[in-house]
Order: C-alpha cells, then sequence, then structure tokens
C-alpha cells in the first residue's frame, strides 16, 4: 500500500506532539511494509532545515519531498511569500504534486493534514479511480471560535474559511476518517456521506523514544527537582497562569523545586511574564520558548512531576492532548485536570493526580500532594507507563490503522 502524507510542514521539523505522533505511526506503517512518502507543501519554516533536509531524503526510514522549496525561515520573508509569492509557488507546487501522483495503476491512500493550501491543491488537481482520501483529525474544526489564537480579524477570517471548505469541499470527497475521540465520533458521523468509513483512533504515542533503561542527560542543565510542563503558552488552550499562580501557592512548602514552563509564545506571554515577576520566584521559574524534540524528552524524563493544567473548554471537551501521552510515557507522575475523555483511560490516585480544571487551589493540593508522597507517585508514574503501553502505543494504533487504510481499498 502507498501513503503520501500531504503535509505543510516537514514533521521531523517540527518540535510538537503532534508531530511526534503522526511520525509514530507512519513508522509503524511502514514497519508493515507500506511505501510512504511525506510530501511537504509549505517549505522551509526552520532555520537550517533546508541544509539538514535538502529537497527529498529518507530520515528514520521514512521518504520525504518538498513540492515547495521557498524559505520562511524569517518574518519578512513569511509576509513575501503569503502577499506575493504564494499564488506563483503554489502553481508549481500542483504540477509537482500532479506528476507525483501519475501513477495511474498504484493503489494509493492520500493522507491529508488540515491546512488550506492543501485542501485547495486537492481540489485542483483530480481524484484517481485508485486513489482515497484519508484524515485524522484530534479536534473540533471551529475550535478557532473559542480559541484566542485568531483573535485579530484576518485570522479568525482564514480560519473561517478554512472550516468552510472543509466541511464543503474535503469533507464529502473522504473515504476514511480517523478521529481521536468518541466525542468526535458524534460530531462528524451526521456531517459525513455514507460511504466515509470512520475509526476511533485514540491518542498515540512512540515509546521507543522514551526508553527507561536508558540515562537521559539533563542537557539544559535545568535545577532538580522540577516540576515541567511542555505545551503552548496559551491559558484558552492549556491554562498556564493556572499552573504558575498553583506552584506560587505551593513553592513555600518545597524551597528545593522549580517550575520549567517551555512552549510556542502566544498572546498570554506577556500576561504570564508579569505573574512569574509579581510572584517574587523568577529566580524558580523558567518560562522558554519552544525546544527541540531531544530537548524535550531529556526534559521530561528528568523531570519530578509533569504537568496538564488544560481548562474545561471547547477544545479540550473535543479532543485528547497529545503531550499527555509523551508525560506518561517518562514513567513520571503526571498531574492533570480532568477534561475531555481523560478520565475514561486514567484513574485519580492509581495512574494519574487529577486536579478540577480552572481551580488553583484543587491544582496546588494535587502538586503537593504528589510532591509529598513520593512512594505514591512513584507508583502513579508506572502506572501512568502501562497505560500508555495498553492504550496509546504508535505501533499498537498504527495495527489497527494499517487494517483500516486496507478496507478503504
Amino acid at each position: 500500500m502507498k501513503i503520501h502524507l500531504l503535509s505543510k510542514d516537514n514533521p521531523f521539523a517540527v518540535s510538537s506532539a503532534s508531530s511526534n505522533r503522526y511520525i509514530g505511526l507512519l513508522k509503524g506503517l511502514a514497519k508493515l511494509n507500506c511505501n510512504i512518502i511525506i510530501v511537504i507543501t509549505g517549505g522551509y519554516y526552520h532555520k537550517n532545515e533546508k541544509a539538514d533536509f535538502g529537497e527529498k531524503g529518507i530520515y528514520q526510514g521514512l521518504s520525504y519531498i518538498y513540492l515547495n522549496t521557498y524559505s520562511c525561515t524569517t518574518l519578512n520573508k513569511r509576509r513575501l511569500y503569503e502577499y506575493f509569492l504564494k499564488p506563483i509557488i503554489y502553481l508549481k507546487v500542483r504540477n509537482r504534486f500532479r506528476i507525483l501522483k501519475q501513477n495511474k495503476d498504484e493503489k494509493l491512500i492520500t493522507w491529508i493534514r488540515s491546512d488550506i493550501y492543501n485542501f485547495r491543491l486537492l481540489q485542483s488537481i483530480s481524484k484517481k479511480s485508485n486513489e482515497r482520501y484519508f484524515m485524522e483529525i484530534n479536534e473540533f474544526p471551529d475550535i478557532h471560535l473559542t480559541n484566542n489564537s485568531t483573535r485579530f480579524f484576518w485570522q479568525r477570517n482564514a480560519a473561517n474559511a478554512k472550516h468552510v471548505f472543509f466541511e464543503t469541499k474535503i469533507l464529502p470527497q473522504l473515504d476514511g476518517l480517523a478521529l481521536m475521540t468518541k466525542t468526535l465520533m458524534d460530531y462528524f458521523e451526521p456531517k459525513l456521506n455514507s460511504n466515509t468509513r470512520l475509526l476511533h483512533l485514540p491518542m498515540t504515542v512512540d515509546l521507543e523514544r522514551f526508553d527507561l533503561k536508558t540515562q537521559h542527560e539533563n542537557t539544559l542543565n535545568l535545577i532538580q527537582p522540577y516540576i515541567s510542563f511542555v505545551g503552548s503558552m496559551n491559558d484558552a488552550k492549556d491554562g498556564v497562569s493556572t499552573l504558575i499562580e498553583a506552584f506560587q501557592i505551593i513553592a513555600k512548602d518545597f524551597p528545593e523545586v522549580h517550575l520549567n514552563l517551555f512552549g510556542f509564545w502566544a498572546y498570554d506571554t506577556q500576561k504570564h511574564r508579569e505573574l512569574i515577576s509579581k510572584s517574587g520566584l523568577k529566580e524558580r521559574i523558567l518560562y522558554s520558548k519552544e525546544i527541540g524534540s531531544k530537548e524535550v524528552i531529556n526534559v521530561l524524563m528528568n523531570a519530578e512531576l509533569l504537568v496538564l493544567p488544560r481548562p474545561n473548554s471547547h477544545q479540550a471537551r473535543g479532543g485528547f492532548p497529545t503531550k499527555l501521552g509523551e508525560y506518561l510515557a517518562t514513567s513520571k507522575p503526571v498531574v492533570s485536570t480532568r477534561v475531555g475523555e481523560i478520565s475514561d483511560y486514567l484513574n485519580d490516585q492509581e495512574s494519574v493526580f487529577f486536579c478540577d480544571p480552572g481551580s488553583v487551589q484543587s491544582l496546588a493540593a494535587a502538586l503537593k500532594k504528589a510532591l509529598t508522597d513520593s512512594n505514591l507517585s512513584k507508583e502513579i508514574g508506572l502506572n501512568g507507563r502501562k497505560v500508555a503501553e495498553n492504550e496509546f502505543s504508535a505501533l499498537l494504533q498504527s495495527k489497527r490503522l494499517y487494517r483500516f487504510l486496507q478496507g478503504l481499498m
């Protein structure tokens, strides 16, 4: 079976749990003898990406090709691309994409990552009779209506256009759709045509990246012991302000413990910095931009405690935090809010320390419990790893996905 993953960016060049999820599933499919090509349509977005990857090649056993070779590595280059060069480069990308899938006799799964550029690209080229369209979705398509990452009107207009285009043009053409939660299954099922097949594909994590027998170096020289969060500095999505305030409450009881926050800086970053400055704990709270995938593993594996302070939002109710899989894979104890379908897999005081979403006091109490009872924390961390192995293993889920994709043919 041949699979084209149509992606705006190179998942190997992006440090995110979502990209790691895709890579884990693709590696599992490759082990099942699938012929996979990651088809990159958005160009180069990161420093040294062009030098590291070139225009095509094989990385970690997976083939990739850049249909778009423009470098969007600086703000000025991104503006030049978005406002002037994009329509011209699009024509080149479309022609290269048409050539790539011109073999009429070969069965092909086109796996579409959610992006308006990719949607329009698909619409411009006829779907082959031996080709099947497949998507994997892990959140509501309308979260931009409640997430402050689209607070400016042009961002909201672009998100609205993507949403409408997806539901009217792409969704009716899908042969298969994998959804991360049962809530999403209920949401999408009435919207699909009768020929579209559905698969419940839970959050996945590549457990091989978190080898418990390996000694992971503290490459960033972080002061230990520390509590760690890795995600997005967006309160609507990940509740970072609640975590900072909860740490203030427990800091005096655990003077040796530090708090390290790593993630994409967002509109709430200034608010977070002000909270840290006023807390009097500036020397004990590290607020850092995103770090590379290898550093993420080292940071998580050397942490005393990992925290997911996600609020009870529209996004949380429909989706499932992919970073939770990475947290659990470390065998470190995890403190998490009880949102969405997390409690379908984890039990309080058994495989996780649960707290109430949006409550500073509840989060502080859970942090204190986890840091006070080391034996319980160790047991909970090991049980969390077992849940990851039994429910979220990329190898396990890729086998289910393989059977599903075979059925589409």
